[in-house]
Formats: structure tokens, C-alpha cells, sequence
């Protein structure tokens, strides 16, 4: 949304002040985030002359006029070793992040590679940091719960979610599989999908992915018709699709055709054929896969159904077939198309895109710098911000922390057309 798109929805009263202040606070908060106080200034503008007296006005006033406080931000990367690639794209994020900044942030880095996990963190304690990203390695993350002080929030980038609810002062923020088969679950279920079957590879990452979206759908209250697991190395996988199509017929309304036939007509060489009876399929798997899966669905007549996938699918092979069968996809791109990150990473690193990493490392230093230099709150304040429903817009997707602080993502979603991904409706 830019600022000339919500002053025009503002001007027709499309959304207005008083019944969608919602909308003004998330497109403040954008701002924020993307340090662009000029937008911001409009903004808090509009509103003094059209709602002065509205408390959410007083709230963008605050915003804007507040004077950033100089922070302190530890990081806990490895940067030698094994990971060393990983950790110098979350550091060459969080360095992004901050060059768009203009108040004073102060960078602490432990190499994580270097010192025992335990060492690091209190080395970054004694320098009295007011905020901490990292650690990026699960086990790491695991180890420090236990002595994490209830007055520094912590943002890691660890790919396992179930950590967040070990220490109320850790907060999970990735873009792992796990994560966005999560939001999709949600996705398809608000979009009146109630019944869908799960297909993904052998991979343990593939079984993880599959595993996060039949929980979450089925905590929403879908059912699953299907769970099925295809062996990445082979090609042909009728049979088996078939066979997930015959058990997911609806055997009431099987048995009662068959019942009429069986009174009503003389025995004829065919047999009864039932729609599809699922809303959707699941894809945990990769661009390469699915599109050959595509023919083959459509092949054993499962067609016509949405065809859901996280940004596993941006392998470079899911248009192969210029997505023949893929009319009825979506699914999540990470990739970002325009914005202010990618202007950012051009302008410093020339050509090429930046990667999954490097933009949740961005996002989690943006966040730090939003809740406590711009908004200035500090150790248990601070962490309250984090848990504020409203979440925050960003360049990875946007993301609320949860009760137990793992953070949810709410991506843009895409489809094929013409062969092309463009954004879904």
C-alpha cells in the first residue's frame, strides 16, 4: 500500500480513521520499519486535519516526533567454521538493516563457531546489550533457554519452532518449510478449505513441512483425508495417486449408487466414478516434483482442486511445463519481485537477489530498531511490543509472535498464469 493509494482510499472514505484504524497503524508501522519518516509525516498530516482528536492520531504523532535512543544490539552467529556462509548472510542483514537507520545502533558480534554458546551470551551480557540476534544453529538456541535473563529479548533465527515456548525472553523468527506450511493451513482454511489430502517426499525436511501443515489444519478444525508419502526417486506415481483418489471417495454416497444400480439396472461393463472428494492437495515438496506430479493428477482425474506449496517449489523447474496443470496453484514465493530490500541489496552488493536468510536477519533487525530505538522500550516492555497483536510488516512476510513467541508468518501468495508467477488475487 502506498501513500497515494490510502489517501485516495482515504478521500473517497473507502477506509476512514474511525472504523479502520487498523489499516493507518500497519501502514505506520511500515514505515517505521522501512525508516521512511517523510511517508510518515504525510501521513501524521492527514490525520491531524481529518482526526485530530482520534487516539490513534496521537499515537502516529508520538512516532513520528519521538527521538530514536541509541541501543545496543548483540549478535550471535557463527562466522568460522561449518555454517560460517549462513552466518555471514544474517550478518551482511542485520548490517543492511541497520545502514537505513539513521539514530546511533551499536553492534556487538560473538563468533558462536569461536566460543562455547553459554560464553558468548555472557560476554554480549556484559556489555549490556538491550537487544540479541541469533543464535542461528537449533541446538545452540536450545542450549541457551535455560540462562537467558528475563530483561534481554532474544530473536533467533533457529528452524525449530517448538523452542520458542522454553524461555518467555526467546522469540523464533525463520522462514523454514515448517513456518510456511503453518500460515498456508491458515490460508486454505479461511479460504473455505475444509477437507484436503497431504502428499511429500521421503526427506525428513519434507516429512517436517508435511507434519506442521495436517497439525495446524487439523488445530483449525479441517480434516485430513490423506497422508501420503511418494519416494522422490521414482517417476511414475499413478498407482498410488489413483489409489489416494479411490480412498477418498465418499463411501455413503458410493454404497447408495451402488445399491441403485444393483436394483435398478442390468449389470454393465463399467464402473461408478465419484468426484474428487477433498477441497485440496498439499505439496511438500520441490518445483521439480510437483510439476511432474501435475500431469499425473490430472491424468488420474484429480484436477480442478487448489494445489497448495510453500516456496520449496522455487526450484527453477516448476514452470518446466509452463504450468500446464498448474492453473489451480498457490503458493508462496520468497523471492521479492520490488522493494526496499532489494533497492538496499543492489545498491550494495550490485546484481542478484538476496536470500531467505539474509531477509529474516534484515527483518529481525529492523524489528529491534523499531520497538527499541524508534518506540524506545527496553528488557520486559520490549517483549511485551513483541507479543502485540498487530505483528509487523515485513520483508520476509509478515510476522505476529505468538503467546509462546514463535513467530507466525502471513505471506504473499502467488499462482501461474500464462505460463508466468504472478501475485494471486
Amino acid at each position: 500500500l502506498s501513500m497515494e493509494e490510502l489517501q485516495r482510499l482515504h478521500d473517497k472514505k473507502i477506509i476512514t480513521p474511525q472504523g479502520n484504524d487498523e489499516v493507518y497503524l500497519h501502514f505506520a508501522r511500515q514505515q517505521l520499519m522501512s525508516g521512511n519518516m517523510n511517508t510518515l509525516h504525510h501521513l501524521a498530516n492527514l490525520l491531524n486535519r481529518d482526526a485530530p482528536d482520534l487516539p490513534l492520531t496521537q499515537q502516529i504523532n508520538s512516532w513520528f516526533s519521538g527521538s530514536m535512543r541509541p541501543i545496543k544490539i548483540g549478535v550471535l552467529l557463527p562466522l568460522t567454521g561449518r555454517y560460517a556462509h549462513f552466518g555471514q548472510e544474517a550478518l551482511n542483514g542485520i548490517r543492511l538493516a541497520i545502514s537505513t537507520q539513521q539514530s546511533p545502533i551499536q553492534l556487538y558480534i560473538e563468533d558462536t563457531h569461536q566460543k562455547q554458546i553459554q560464553t558468548a551470551y555472557q560476554q554480549l551480557q556484559a556489555e549490556q546489550v538491550d537487544w540479541i540476534i541469533g543464535p542461528l544453529l537449533s541446538k545452540q538456541t536450545a542450549a541457551l533457554a535455560p540462562i537467558l535473563s528475563s530483561t534481554t529479548p532474544v530473536l533467533s533465527l533457529s528452524m525449530d519452532n517448538s523452542l520458542a515456548a522454553t524461555s518467555p525472553a526467546l522469540f523464533i523468527h525463520n522462514l523454514a518449510p515448517a513456518t510456511q506450511a503453518r500460515a498456508l493451513a491458515t490460508y486454505a482454511f479461511s479460504q473455505g478449505i475444509r477437507r484436503i489430502a497431504v502428499v511429500h517426499g521421503t526427506s525428513s525436511s519434507e516429512e517436517r513441512e508435511a507434519n506442521a501443515f495436517i497439525e495446524t489444519f487439523a488445530a483449525l478444525g479441517g480434516d485430513i483425508a490423506d497422508d501420503v508419502m511418494l519416494d522422490s526417486a521414482g517417476i511414475d506415481h499413478r498407482h498410488t495417486l489413483n489409489q489416494l483418489r479411490e480412498e477418498s471417495d465418499d463411501e455413503t454416497l458410493l454404497h447408495t449408487l451402488m445399491v441403485d444400480r444393483a436394483l435398478f439396472m442390468p449389470d454393465q461393463p463399467f464402473d461408478i466414478h465419484l468426484p474428487v472428494n477433498m477441497d485440496a492437495l498439499y505439496l511438500a515438496m520441490n518445483g521439480k516434483h510437483v510439476s511432474e506430479l501435475a500431469g499425473q493428477l490430472a491424468y488420474v482425474d484429480i484436477r480442478h482442486i487448489p494445489l497448495l506449496g510453500s516456496n520449496r517449489w522455487m526450484d527453477g523447474h516448476l514452470l518446466d511445463d509452463r504450468g500446464r496443470n498448474l492453473s489451480t496453484a498457490r503458493f508462496i514465493q520468497s523471492e521479492q519481485q520490488s522493494s526496499n530490500l532489494l533497492q538496499r541489496f543492489h545498491e550494495v552488493w550490485g546484481e542478484g537477489k538476496p536470500g531467505k536468510l539474509l531477509m529474516v536477519a534484515y527483518d529481525s533487525a529492523q524489528i529491534a530498531m523499531l520497538v527499541g530505538s524508534r518506540l524506545g522500550l527496553q528488557g520486559e516492555k520490549a517483549m511485551e511490543a513483541l507479543h502485540d497483536h498487530e505483528g509487523f510488516p515485513s520483508e520476509s512476510g509478515h510476522v505476529h509472535f505468538n503467546n509462546q513467541g514463535f513467530g507466525e508468518k502471513i505471506f504473499p501468495i502467488y499462482r501461474i498464469q500464462r505460463g508466468t508467477i504472478v501475485p494471486a488475487q
